[in-house]
């Protein structure tokens, strides 16, 4: 069973991601690798949502769960290697 919020949450990140990809790509936005793989772990954390109402419930909760810490994750990283840079 799935709820149509989290569909469209899924909808959101999907468009969200690619757009940021494109804006990446022609360098209309700077080039964080790390931020990308973080907003990848959301993007996966939303798959695993929808498919835990389907097959494996605990499986894909747990890797729900451990998505959005790998993306907190990549967050800190980045903002660390952010604050290193700086002068």
């Amino acid at each position: 069973m799935y709820q149509i919020n989290e569909v469209m949450s899924l909808v959101f990140w999907v468009v969200g991601c690619l757009l940021f990809a494109y804006l990446s790509r022609r360098k209309a936005v700077p080039r964080y690798p790390l931020l990308f793989a973080a907003f990848l772990c959301i993007l996966s954390s939303n798959v695993f949502t929808i498919i835990e109402g389907f097959v494996f419930y605990d499986a894909f909760n747990l890797l729900e769960h451990l998505a959005y810490l790998a993306a907190a994750g990549f967050f800190l990283a980045g903002i660390i290697l952010e604050i290193r840079e700086r002068p």
